[in-house]
């Protein structure tokens, strides 16, 4: 009977620990939030959108650098994402610079060779082109 009461001495003050440590130190794992989120290729009677959100997960501003290339045509920028913070970035393709082709997003964190998000997609030539 003794051992009995010790052995739920002990499993209640372990359980009391793990809540502790659950509420006070919530389990993380590193890199589990991605950076770029919802990227979305729109097609309206214009042209193509493409859109995206940039997400910052770590607790320091970070730059990143943004390359969108339609056709071997490159533009990019830079932007600051604030700790924490969110970046949307839009991007307008009028249907009358090219009928259709490639359009390629690649973002990359400052200082990293590795991109975040390298992604292609096909457009198709508008009816009548």
């Amino acid at each position: 009977m003794r051992k009995l009461k010790i052995f739920y001495a002990v499993s209640v003050c372990l359980l009391a620990a793990l809540l502790v440590l659950a509420f006070f130190r919530p389990v993380t794992v590193a890199g589990s939030s991605p950076e770029v989120q919802r990227v979305s290729l729109l097609q309206d009677r214009r042209g193509w959108v493409l859109q995206f959100e940039l997400c910052n997960p770590t607790n320091r501003d970070a730059l990143y650098s943004i390359a969108v290339t339609y056709n071997n045509v490159s533009t990019g920028e830079k932007v600051r994402v604030r700790a924490g913070g969110t970046f949307t970035y839009i991007h307008h393709v009028r249907r009358d610079w090219s009928p259709g082709g490639t359009l390629r997003l690649v973002v990359r964190r400052a200082g990293s060779p590795v991109p975040v998000e390298d992604v292609t997609f096909h457009l198709p030539a508008a009816p009548g082109s």
